[in-house]
């Protein structure tokens, strides 16, 4: 990376990135601080007491209404500054301690030498960690606000929200998909907000049992179902709940998913025992990106991790009921690629692919040699992008190689640094199938064992 970036200064001396301000004095000096109208209403009742006396009582209700919206006060002398800085610059380094890359290596563009001065007045509202007082304070006034001025929209969104409603199926189901010797599928449940993922042996006839289904909410889809991932418990207590990849293991005893509570698209990893229902590993500490894959085995688990800007960057490799720290198998220090994380139709391959907006670069692991290690299937280059599946020993690509304006399909042996050998795929007659024209475009595919 260059030595670039964008960092944020205070005239009076603060962190310039992550501080925010809490001093509520500074705030209320303000003139726009968020006012309220207050009513109060004045009620009395009489009553008689245990001696006959006749005893007046008077009570006071008062309520807060948001009568303007709310200004969030400015840091006039607060700045960024934006160019090339030097390494002697407070705070050249990110908090994760990597410069504060803003460009890339092959950008044609010079950055700004010297840097200049852009105006940050709204600085102190950033805050990761979601604690800092004043900017919580501010937010809920805007929700204050917002409410006292739709408060008269309240009838119309609750009769749109039914008409919706009246238009879906609650309680219904997803297609069963084969993997292995089961069937898997979803449940929704009327009156539900989240899905219940269930799974049946595989039998055959299935599709006609499926059908036999008397659409109440306790009657299985199938003989044999299992809920064995219920969102909705999972979701209980909590004011937020997302899945994120959810993966059977290969023997299909075990289960690991990936979960975000927070909305703030960091995830924990839980790995579940189907069977019993039991959590047999996770740690509380360990936050990372909602994408995950098993290994070979019921053991390994592989995940990511993201920087400080919620960037996925960092592979690892983790085996349960091991009590060494887990494997950093590849990280992508160019700030402009996120790493993605796949696994081939067969399971014989994990796929690791570091993308930006017009480059591409994807290794793989093989999971049926144990002592395997990362391999490229293709170093970046500028301007080119590619995916890559496997099956039967090849490596079918769908790239824009060469420059064309879409995706080309091309076909390789599946082995390390194979760039040299793609080959457009063709048909049974020889003739090109998608040659990144115009007059044809391929957005993916999936290779199976026979086609």
């Amino acid at each position: 990376c260059s030595k670039s970036g964008i960092r944020s200064v205070s005239s009076f001396g603060f962190s310039p990135i992550l501080k925010t301000y809490s001093s509520r004095a500074a705030a209320e000096a303000q003139s726009s601080t968020f006012l309220r109208r207050t009513s109060y209403r004045m009620m009395s009742s009489r009553s008689i007491d245990q001696n006959g006396n006749a005893e007046t009582s008077t009570t006071t209700t008062t309520t807060m209404i948001a009568s303007v919206p709310p200004t969030a006060r400015r840091e006039e002398d607060r700045y960024i500054l934006a160019g090339k800085l030097a390494e002697t610059e407070p705070n050249y380094l990110a908090p994760d301690g990597k410069p504060l890359a803003r460009q890339s290596d092959s950008s044609p563009n010079a950055l700004l030498d010297p840097p200049v001065k852009v105006s940050d007045p709204y600085g102190w509202l950033r805050d990761e960690s979601r604690t800092v007082p004043e900017v919580l304070e501010h937010l809920n006034n805007e929700n204050a606000y917002t409410e006292h001025l739709t408060a008269h929209l309240s009838d119309l969104r609750s009769d749109i929200y039914q008409e919706m409603l009246a238009g879906i199926k609650e309680t219904d189901y997803t297609v069963p998909v084969q993997n292995g010797e089961w069937l898997y599928y979803s449940r929704t449940f009327e009156g539900k907000s989240y899905k219940s993922m269930c799974r049946a042996p595989l039998k055959d006839g299935w599709e006609e049992l499926a059908k036999q289904w008397d659409g109440s909410m306790d009657s299985p889809i199938l003989p044999g179902e299992v809920a064995y991932l219920d969102v909705n418990e999972l979701a209980e207590g909590k004011s937020y709940c997302a899945t994120g990849q959810v993966r059977p293991s290969p023997s299909h005893n075990v289960l690991a998913y990936s979960a975000d509570f927070t909305g703030n698209e960091v995830c924990q990893i839980f790995v579940k025992d189907i069977n019993t229902g039991e959590i047999i590993d996770h740690d509380e500490t360990l936050e990372c990106y909602g994408q995950l894959q098993w290994g070979a085995d019921d053991k390994t688990i592989f995940y990511l991790k993201m920087d400080s800007e919620k960037r996925p960057y960092q592979l690892y490799r983790h085996v349960i009921g091991n009590d060494e720290p887990d494997e950093l198998l590849y990280q992508e220090d160019n700030a402009l690629y996120w790493v993605g994380l796949s696994k081939s139709f067969d399971d014989k391959y994990i796929f690791v692919s570091s993308r930006s907006k017009e480059s591409a670069e994807v290794h793989f692991l093989d999971l049926t040699d144990s002592n395997a290690k990362l391999q490229c299937v293709a170093e970046r280059r500028k301007k080119v992008l590619y995916s890559v599946r496997h099956r039967a020993g090849s490596w079918f690509i769908t790239t824009n190689v060469g420059g064309t304006p879409n995706m080309r399909l091309m076909v390789s042996p599946a082995v390390a640094n194979s760039e040299d050998s793609w080959k457009d795929m063709v048909d049974q007659n020889g003739n090109v199938m998608f040659n990144g024209g115009y007059e044809r475009a391929i957005s993916g595919f999936t290779s199976f064992e026979s086609h």
